[in-house]
């Protein structure tokens, strides 16, 4: 296994998913929800969505830097 290559991969597996979150995070900004708004029940729904599609992007971002950091503790005690 090259450790360096999986880290690699791990720090762009992370930039993507930060980008994905930024992108979820501007659509979230971007619905609607002034009350009375006709489908408000609908916005809200989404929003709900949105949020948790952030939580899980941020829970994967997380896991992916635990991972690096064992891959560089990995790294380091093969020196």
């Amino acid at each position: 296994m090259d450790i360096q290559f999986t880290r690699g991969s791990l720090y762009l597996m992370e930039q993507m998913l930060d980008r994905m979150d930024q992108d979820v995070r501007s659509q979230a900004r971007m619905v609607p929800v002034a009350s009375g708004e006709k489908g408000h029940s609908d916005w809200e729904s989404l929003l709900l969505q949105l949020d948790e599609a952030s939580a899980h992007l941020t829970g994967a971002k997380q896991a992916i830097r635990q991972a690096n950091r064992i891959l560089f503790d990995l790294l380091w005690s093969q020196a």
